[in-house]
């Protein structure tokens, strides 16, 4: 046997001579076309000064040009020469070329995709003709402004109490309009959330809004069939148009031509369809709001159910844009109109209040800030969440370089000898790093063409986690791909600079003699490594504490049993219905629900529990011993099965009944937080709350139960009796017997026999409701715990790549080790303690950094801290653990090296 192992060992060594024979020849042929070319240079070299002496002569000029040309090929002959070279470098490595651009892939492709989120949310623009001339007009009020009620988002600053919205009135609309002074263009819109739309003989909910007749022509917009309405159709008395969106057009007219003239009906209005707008134009609305139709201004009293916003002047209801004129500032702009702004709101003010004084009012401040991407809100909103995503991610993409860095280094440690081969024949370090990069540049390409395929499958999978609402197709467009360029670009820097530098720092002698690359290059890997398990650490970290907050959230206590619930909403008055007749309507279904086979009981109320939505009010409670600072409290309006229905228990007095309607003394039922806020300590029933200039007695008290959202404390709510204060829209709540989706058949049937125009919308059982309201934890921790296992894998490739290389480099040692009588288990040893080493030094760096990071991620959590326990030893225990076994092959491998062997690799 041992005959026949050095008969095979020397065979081995005669098919690796005659390999590196014809790789040495090969090399030989590369070098000595270099040093032809550089040999042309010189002659070339010396014509330029024969072409420099003939400059009297007037002919230089032309042959210096000739000259310049002549190098300019030439540097492109050595260009696709070293293309060529580093071509063929990666075939003959498939393995090292498909790891680095699979882990390359991984990192740019995360981040395309999550670019196009950030693109379609944060940077880009309206569709429109010069989005950046549109400015929107934001106010900026104390607490008592000049208007009675206001519809949209606003925000409150806590430091000075103002508060500023987008929201204004019709009434400053038309002043504004009539003197637009730096606005070429000035315009209204406002959304409807529902529009009852009537199409064949089918009713069915819609997204809306309402435009001025400038709107279209003010954005600059053309319809891609039929036409926009202009001011001639926003006016008293025009026959009743409306505008499609491409996307509506597309699903409900099967995108034909035959729409555009179609007559439809819109909560009981006969109207036109006249033109759909372009496909790539989802409104001027937020993010998450794109209208389905668009409706002059004209039809508000039509569509609002006799209700005419159009002439309340104290009602903030509408946004207002302009165009801005060429040459004129937004500062100067905004001066501009501020007086005639703040006359506008003055004079709406008295003639919507009749008979008041301006006293005590405050006066707004007009803010001009820009409309490129219309209305802003909800895109500040996501803001902070999708920085922090694309900083995950980012995180990943810097792992893979880190990890292509290392294998780049081993790579380049083992190509020693080609390298000091090429610098004995004479080529310099510069021409060499050249080389090198460009073979790390084809690797980004590479990466970055297979990342473009991940992108679109991520882009995918973002749309079904839906993270921004109904943001749009989140398209590849040029931004998109410019991105990926920039990223292949500068990864194929990043990760190929430093071990092209490295590997051409040779000791030509060393190199020559034995293959073998410098000798430090072992620390700047281990420092690879150690930086790779500490940003995972990171990573990691914070997706279990994503995903410790998505559980606590899921299971917090509601006060309410949400199993087996189904909720849906209905607005009466969007089908002529008005006053007593929705509540007897409202009773009707109810009976109506209690005989569908697998319903238990159900109830209505004004918002459905957990929805973000709800109404508030300020209250005072007279004698009460304590007056708590109350800016609002929480109002419901509930039938009398609602507590019922929900599973609230009553825990003192009674519940609403058929006695609470329109002609009997108002009352109400409150929960314990509110009896803990404002009668501490007191007897709560019989005692009197005035809401709205009215008065209320208390007639229950009920367990504490979430209304608005899971984060918050027990919010303190009072439930009024729905009859003694009508509402045309109300949420159904129905709880069965089994799964919900069980009976949602029967639920539509039962409401088209009691009405078929009245169109149920927003089906959904209300653990659907609670998913949907912790979506952005839910994206959070999904995508964070998918990148965070990602940069896992990375990690542990490379450091077994890292330990592999090494135990390869060491084999002499090793077998000298062996021959010296070490046993297995101290070889095995020596290779585990030095991955478990660089793990443990990364995981304590890890988590220095998670920590320091903890307050960019506290606000974002609930019911763990930044810096939990548990969380940092699980992870600690993880990659730990990976790194054992991912030290375990080369430990194996370093166990079996036979000591003759490895004696005579040298």
């Amino acid at each position: 046997m041992s005959a026949l192992r050095d008969f095979l060992y020397r065979l081995t060594a005669i098919f690796r001579r005659k390999q590196l024979d014809r790789e040495m020849a090969e090399e030989m042929r590369f070098h000595l076309n270099q040093r032809t070319a550089d040999f042309a240079a010189d002659g070339l070299a010396s014509e330029e000064a024969r072409f420099a002496a003939q400059r009297k002569f007037g002919n230089a000029g032309l042959l210096q040009e000739q000259s310049r040309d002549a190098r300019g090929f030439m540097w492109l002959d050595q260009f696709q020469q070293d293309l060529r070279y580093g071509l063929r470098q990666l075939r003959r490595n498939p393995a090292f070329t498909a790891v680095v651009v699979v882990s390359l892939a991984l990192g740019i492709g995360a981040n395309t995709a999550l670019f196009s989120l950030v693109d379609e949310v944060l940077l880009r623009p309206l569709s429109v003709k010069n989005p950046h001339e549109l400015f929107i007009l934001r106010w900026s009020s104390l607490p008592d402004g000049l208007y009675t009620s206001r519809d949209g988002r606003s925000t409150t600053d806590p430091t000075n109490g103002r508060t500023t919205s987008t929201s204004l009135s019709y009434f400053i609309f038309e002043r504004l309009r009539d003197r637009p002074g730096p606005f070429s263009e000035v315009f209204a819109f406002a959304e409807i959330q529902q529009l009852n739309v009537g199409l064949d003989h089918n009713a069915e909910i819609a997204r809306g809004q309402l435009a001025t007749g400038g709107y279209f022509p003010g954005l600059g917009l053309s319809a891609v069939r039929g036409r926009l309405f202009d001011a001639s159709d926003d006016r008293p008395g025009a026959a009743p148009v409306a505008v499609l969106s491409w996307g509506y057009w597309q699903r409900h007219f099967g995108g034909a031509d035959s729409a555009v003239g179609q007559v439809i009906q819109v909560n009981g209005v006969a109207v036109t369809v006249v033109g759909v707008t372009p496909r790539d134009f989802n409104g001027t609305l937020q993010i998450d709001s794109s209208p389905d139709l668009t409706l002059p201004m004209a039809l508000t009293p039509q569509v609002s159910g006799g209700r005419s916003p159009l002439t309340e002047n104290t009602f903030w209801w509408l946004q207002i844009m302009g165009r801005l004129r060429p040459g004129i500032t937004p500062a100067a702009a905004q001066a501009e109109l501020e007086p005639a702004f703040i006359q506008a709101a003055r004079d709406g003010w008295l003639t919507g209040k009749t008979g008041q004084s301006l006293a005590g009012h405050a006066d707004p401040k007009l803010i001009l800030e820009s409309g490129a991407q219309g209305q802003t809100e909800g895109r500040r909103d996501y803001a902070e969440s999708l920085h922090l995503l694309m900083g995950i991610v980012g995180f990943v993409l810097v792992i893979a370089c880190m990890n292509v860095a290392n294998l780049l280094l081993a790579r380049g440690s083992q190509r020693a000898r080609e390298i000091g081969v090429r610098l004995s024949l004479g080529a310099s370090r510069a021409r060499l790093i050249r080389q090198l990069l460009l073979e790390s540049l084809l690797l980004s390409v590479l990466g970055g063409c297979l990342g473009l395929l991940v992108a679109w499958w991520g882009r995918s999978a973002l749309l079904q986690l839906r993270p921004v609402g109904s943001a749009g197709a989140l398209e590849l467009n040029f931004t998109i791909l410019g991105f990926t360029l920039g990223i292949c670009l500068l990864t194929g820097l990043a990760f190929g600079l430093v071990p092209a530098w490295q590997a051409t720092r040779l000791d030509l002698n060393s190199a020559l003699k034995s293959g073998s690359g410098a000798a430090g290059r072992f620390g700047l890997r281990r420092v690879l490594m150690i930086a790779q398990v500490a940003l995972s650490v990171v990573l990691l970290v914070g997706a279990g504490l994503f995903l410790r907050t998505l559980h606590n959230l899921r299971s917090a206590d509601t006060g309410f049993n949400r199993e087996n619930v189904l909720l849906f909403r209905v607005d009466a008055t969007l089908s002529g219905y008005r006053g007593a007749a929705i509540a007897t309507l409202f009773d009707r279904l109810l009976d109506r629900f209690a005989r569908v086979p697998g319903v238990q009981s159900a109830a209505f109320s004004r918002h459905p529990l957990l929805s973000g939505s709800r109404r508030s009010a300020p209250v005072t409670v007279p004698g009460s011993a304590t007056t708590p600072p109350n800016p609002g409290t929480n109002v419901q309006l509930v039938s009398p099965s609602f507590f019922a229905t929900m599973q609230i228990p009553l825990l003192l007095g009674r519940n609403f009944d058929d006695r609470d309607n329109d002609t009997s003394p108002r009352v109400l039922v409150v929960n314990e937080a509110f009896v803990k806020k404002f009668l501490p300590g007191e007897q709560p029933l019989g005692r009197t709350v005035r809401m709205r200039e009215k008065t209320f007695e208390i007639v229950g008290v009920v367990r504490d139960a979430r209304y608005y959202s899971l984060r918050d404390d027990m919010p303190v709510t009072i439930y009024q009796a729905f009859r003694q204060e009508v509402s045309g829209q109300a949420n159904f709540a129905v709880r069965t017997i089994g799964s919900p989706e069980t009976v949602a058949a029967s639920i539509r049937s039962a409401v088209r026999e009691v009405d078929d125009n009245l169109p149920l919308f927003d089906l959904r059982t209300q653990e659907e409701q609670v998913t949907q309201l912790v979506a952005q934890e839910r994206t959070f921790a999904l995508l964070s715990a998918f990148f965070g296992a990602l940069a896992l894998v990375l990690t542990c490739v490379g450091l077994y790549g890292l330990l592999a290389h090494q135990v390869t480099a060491r084999t002499r040692e090793i077998g000298i080790r062996m021959a010296l009588g070490a046993q297995l288990r101290a070889v095995v040893g020596l290779v585990l303690t030095e991955g478990l080493c660089l793990a443990v030094i990364g995981v304590i760096l890890g988590f220095g950094a998670a920590t320091g990071l903890a307050g960019f991620t506290a606000r974002l959590l609930y019911g763990v801290p930044a810096t939990d326990l548990a969380t940092l030893a699980a992870v600690a225990a993880t990659l730990l653990t990976v790194a054992l076994v991912a030290s375990l092959i080369p430990a194996r491998r370093a166990a079996k090296v036979d000591p003759m062997v490895a004696l005579r690799t040298e």
